[in-house]
């Protein structure tokens, strides 16, 4: 077929990769600090930078709304920096083995600000690169209704508004680095100004530290991955002079004002079908696993990094089980080692491939990880219901021997007593037969015992509560009294409120006269 003009790129394309590449707008943090992630690493490796200096530093000034990201990576040079800059989907980095790959995430920010702009030198560099993006002139120009824009190609937008410029920096006032800034951040984005909401969000996601004093397992976590896993590496993220570490705590919040204690790790190893190790993690072993972890601890959940940053959410591993609510029963890390599994372009999972090495991912997540677990959720419940029984057991008796001691308001509260405690012991004799544990067995029979003794305690000792009563009452009186008990017993559950009760007893009364 005869091609007579070139394909054209249409300027929709350019919302697709800014508005609509993301249904969060912190997302954008991600995308930059991934970037910051990989200028640092190529900092370090090029000498640069020493192993543990890199910082990315973010300001968020809610007032002025604009939002400022700063890394101290290795940056770019002027030569190169404009064409890279105003460059989309032509990233210049080393393979899947880097973060961000794609050369599409810096442009994340146009969607929610007036104005974009990139700053960046580097280390030999006497100029500093000042890339500036006018997006209000691009939502203007993506417009649809806009007809002057009709048949503008993206490079069209491109030409129209974004400018680079160059600054001379003689006396290197500067050293290598690259700054974000959004200026003007949309209003209806309040979230990205929001400093609290951004550091909970950049806990979760980005390569940061633990915090080794709330989670003691971080630095041999940290140490084992630094070792075995080739793009594993944690940053130090300030957000408003304060650094921001992953939520992890050893102890952990259930519901109802419960609170659970993580006493180890245990090491997680993913193999694809050749037995080959295609990711690593850990999990914490809870102490009693009773319960979810509530979300508020932003720490539910196994969760799957790739780069040390966040693929998807808390929910990505919730089919590898078999409730999908039992995922938030843990916490942990998978940190993928296989180049390709290969994050997408909306970092909420992988691509498709066709080795199948993403299938394969998540069926030995399911298969060692996933089912394995749930049914210790599952052995667990039932240890708990068991116990339960035997508690409710030693509970009964101890208000059986207190009413014993007390004396029975009549002979039909006595024979109701009997009747529980004949029906609690036939349930830790069922009980009996189907529980493994020694321990348990042996306090289920004790129970029993405990159950048969009071049982003929009550047989023997006939006393009623009116026995306690004042000896002035005449023996007629003190049976009356005890007729009055009897009715009262057993009529206060078949009526709605005192004077009901008191109105039944005197027609009971009568009844008997």
């Amino acid at each position: 077929m005869n091609q007579t003009k070139d394909p054209k790129i249409g300027r929709f394309l350019f919302d697709s990769l800014t508005l609509g590449m993301y249904d969060n707008p912190l997302c954008v943090f991600r995308e930059y600090i991934q970037n910051s992630a990989d200028a640092i690493d190529k900092a370090i490796n090029s000498k640069a930078l020493s192993a543990t200096a890199g910082e990315i530093s973010i300001n968020i000034d809610e007032i002025n709304r604009i939002v400022k990201i700063e890394d101290n990576g290795a940056g770019i040079n002027s030569k190169d920096a404009g064409l890279i800059l105003e460059s989309i989907g032509d990233s210049n980095k080393a393979g899947l083995s880097e973060r961000g790959f794609r050369g599409i995430g810096r442009l994340g920010g146009m969607a929610y600000c007036a104005k974009l702009i990139f700053e960046t030198t580097t280390a030999n560099d006497k100029k500093i690169t000042v890339n500036e993006w006018d997006c209000l002139k691009i939502a203007d120009m993506l417009n649809p209704l806009k007809k002057e824009h009709k048949g503008a190609v993206l490079q069209d937008i491109i030409r129209s508004c974004s400018s680079v410029r160059s600054i001379e920096d003689v006396e290197r006032r500067a050293d290598h680095y690259f700054k974000v800034e959004l200026h003007n951040v949309n209003r209806a984005q309040d979230k990205i100004l929001n400093v609290s909401t951004v550091r909970d969000y950049i806990s979760q996601v980005a390569p940061v530290p633990f915090n080794h004093q709330k989670f003691p397992f971080g630095k041999q976590i940290d140490e084992k991955f630094r070792k075995e896993i080739h793009n594993f590496n944690i940053f130090h993220v300030i957000v408003n002079y304060e650094e921001v570490f992953k939520p992890y705590t050893q102890t952990v919040h259930l519901g109802k004002g419960k609170t659970d204690t993580i006493k180890d790790i245990v090491d997680i190893d993913v193999k694809d079908k050749a037995g080959k190790i295609i990711a690593k993690g850990w999990r914490g072993d809870r102490n009693k696993l009773d319960a979810a972890i509530l979300k508020t601890e932003l720490v539910d959940g196994i969760r799957v990094r790739t780069g040390n940053i966040l693929i998807g959410d808390e929910d990505l591993l919730d089919d590898v089980f078999k409730e999908k609510r039992f995922n938030a029963w843990f916490i942990g890390e998978i940190h993928t080692m296989e180049t390709r599994l290969v994050p997408n372009a909306r970092r909420d999972d992988f691509e498709e491939d066709n080795d199948g090495i993403r299938k394969t991912f998540y069926s030995s997540i399911k298969r060692d990880i996933g089912y394995p677990l749930s049914d210790e959720i599952r052995v667990k419940s039932k240890h708990r219901s068991k116990e339960k029984v035997v508690k409710k057991a030693e509970q009964m008796l101890l208000k059986v021997k207190d009413t014993a001691g007390i004396g029975f308001v009549g002979k039909d509260h006595r024979n109701d007593t009997i009747k529980n405690v004949k029906d609690v012991k036939k349930d830790l004799e069922e009980m009996y037969i189907k529980v493994k544990k020694p321990e348990l067995k042996k306090d289920i029979i004790k129970k029993i015992k405990d159950i048969d003794d009071t049982l003929a305690d009550i047989s023997r000792d006939k006393m009623n509560i009116t026995s306690k009563i004042n000896e002035r009452y005449s023996s007629k009186e003190k049976k009356l009294i005890e007729t009055i008990f009897g009715l009262v017993y057993e009529l206060y559950g078949k009526t709605n409120d005192r004077v009901s009760l008191v109105e039944r007893v005197v027609k009971k009364l009568n009844r008997s006269r």
